[in-house]
């Protein structure tokens, strides 16, 4: 009797043993995350949802990525450190990129998720802005270093107004200029709509609060984007591609479930309400082609857009764009079938 159970003992060895080499052998092998970092224009909002989506719905993941995403301090600060190669992955203003690469800064855009342009200038309604010419004499507040900072004075030209006809003050926070027109000392604050009119009009409630916005007056140009170094690009064109797929994904999903996406942005806002950031997002979505993109890839660029963006920047600044528009941009790594 002991005999026979030293034998199956002796026996279950073997079989227990051979079942272990056995997976070891048929597991597949997995891959360790690559680890990349994605450097916001700013802090959180409503318009990064598709990134935070990726990240909590395992698309990054899926793309074997592991992404830290932080915080920035405006596109022009967001720019040069992609630029420096600070950061593996940017997301700014494509009018700043335009000055970045004129100033030999050696990055691409590779996606636009933001293609209507959301510049604005907000204020109270009882000292409104309704047309171009209701900016001259204005004191304009603006944040140094972001996208509205950078732009606005080209926009200005487009609209006939010299820059010297307003008067432009600049401030270290979006804070400290939101109060600068609440306080009275100026009349009006320039920034992305998508972000701050949501916000500001929950907290300034009871009084009205209006909105000037630049795309329905003249303003033609290009919006937030990804961008890479270029030599990312080279060395890791892979890397590039699932990177920008995961992000349409998270994109897709987030025109599928606004108010999930709302409740995912939430999660990781500074001061910023549920129902404001839901009005983020719903703004967001309604500017993620232009008139040249609908019906395209979520994130492809047309290359007229991208011409009158370069035209912007170069025509009201003194800066030597290059023409070459491959300079600024690729479709290449945009997944089409992610609409």
């Amino acid at each position: 009797m002991r005999t026979s159970r030293i034998v199956l003992f002796a026996a279950a060895v073997v079989v227990v043993g051979a079942a272990a080499v056995l997976f070891a052998r048929t597991a597949p092998f997995v891959k360790p995350l690559d680890k990349v970092s994605l450097r916001l224009n700013w802090t959180v909002y409503g318009e990064h949802a598709p990134f935070f989506v990726a990240k909590e719905k395992g698309f990054f993941r899926d793309q074997g990525l592991d992404v830290e995403i932080l915080p920035g301090s405006g596109s022009g600060a967001t720019v040069k450190l992609i630029g420096e190669g600070a950061s593996d992955f940017g997301y700014a203003d494509s009018g700043t990129l335009v000055k970045g690469i004129a100033s030999g800064a050696k990055i691409k855009s590779v996606a636009v998720f933001t293609q209507r342009n959301t510049q604005s200038l907000m204020f109270f309604a009882s000292n409104p802005i309704r047309e171009p010419k209701d900016i001259v004499g204005k004191k304009l507040a603006f944040t140094s270093g972001d996208a509205s900072a950078q732009v606005f004075s080209s926009v200005l030209l487009t609209m006939g107004i010299d820059a010297s006809q307003v008067h432009l003050l600049y401030y270290s926070t979006p804070r400290e200029k939101e109060q600068a027109v609440f306080d009275g000392k100026a009349d009006a604050f320039g920034g992305l709509y998508i972000d701050q009119l949501p916000r500001i009009r929950e907290q300034w409630k009871p009084r009205e609060v209006g909105v000037f916005k630049l795309h329905e007056h003249g303003l033609v140009a290009l919006a937030m984007g990804i961008l890479v170094h270029d030599d990312l690009i080279k060395r890791r064109p892979d890397l590039v591609k699932r990177f920008v797929k995961a992000s349409q994904q998270g994109a897709q999903w987030a025109q599928a479930h606004p108010q999930e996406a709302a409740a995912i942005v939430f999660k990781h806002t500074q001061g910023d309400t549920l129902p404001s950031v839901a009005t983020q997002v719903e703004y967001w979505l309604g500017c993620i082609h232009s008139s040249r993109t609908a019906g395209q890839p979520t994130g492809w660029m047309a290359a007229d857009d991208w011409a009158s963006t370069i035209a912007l920047v170069a025509k009201t600044t003194k800066i030597d764009a290059p023409k070459e528009l491959s300079l600024y941009y690729t479709n290449e790594f945009v997944d089409e079938t992610i609409r």
